[in-house]
């Protein structure tokens, strides 16, 4: 029983650990999943003194029985109730300041002539992502950010998949102000986003193409220029739902 409840309240708090979901196109978590924020459980035990509270009050470690005549089992539910109440409250607060901080911020205008800088990167990135043109993809991004793109990308050559993009389209471009030398562009973007298995049936890949619906989205692509004075894309924020 003592595992078994130990068990349960571990396997409880990772289950309401807060999860952000994201997507499979450029920017998108490693493995093209989700990204899961767990917390940490620790237990720790008392002496076995008769003089040690928890001992007497039947919370104990290390001795068969949990101290029944001393109500142990309740105190042990308690806890149980306990630690599900607090996780929950964590999950809460915790996915509602990460939805925050995907969130732009202190948006403004873009402007014409940054905004016919931007464009152009933009499609050229999403176009050598569903290719698999890493050698594009090196050469638009700083080298950490490529670093962590380019596992998702080996990730998903080993599970067989390749990401689709169609009838992607550019619906408004504003940026973020920061106080650093940064450009953070805020794109709202609209596109079918989906994935292909070369493996399997071609009826199979027709159907996820045929069932795949046209979506919009936001992201905040944020830019550092190189010793040439191109921009670079140093990370994608894919703003979360509310």
């Amino acid at each position: 029983m003592k595992k078994w409840l130990i068990g349960l309240s571990i396997a409880i708090m990772l289950g309401v650990s807060p999860t952000i979901s994201t997507f499979a196109r450029a920017g998108g978590a490693v493995g093209g999943g989700t990204v899961s924020f767990g917390g940490s459980h620790s237990t720790g035990g008392g002496s076995t003194s008769t003089g040690n509270a928890f001992y007497n009050r039947g919370i104990y470690f290390g001795r068969p029985g949990w101290g029944y005549g001393h109500g142990g089992m309740f105190n042990w539910l308690g806890v149980l109730v306990l630690i599900v109440f607090l996780g929950y409250g964590l999950r809460r607060r915790t996915k509602q300041q990460l939805v925050a901080d995907q969130q732009p911020h202190d948006v403004g205008e873009l402007g014409a002539e940054l905004a016919n800088e931007f464009e152009p990167l933009f499609y050229a990135v999403e176009n050598a992502w569903v290719s698999g043109n890493k050698a594009e993809l090196k050469r638009l991004m700083t080298p950490k950010y490529f670093k962590q793109q380019q596992i998702i990308l080996n990730n998903w050559r080993q599970e067989g998949k390749v990401n689709n993009l169609d009838n992607l389209v550019i619906v408004k471009l504003q940026r973020e102000y920061v106080k650093t030398d940064e450009l953070h562009v805020v794109v709202t973007a609209q596109a079918r986003d989906y994935f292909q298995y070369p493996d399997r049936a071609d009826e199979y890949n027709q159907y996820l193409q045929d069932n795949a619906m046209i979506q919009r989205f936001t992201e905040v692509w944020e830019l550092v220029k190189d010793n040439n004075g191109q921009y670079l894309v140093n990370n994608i924020r894919q703003a979360a739902k509310k």
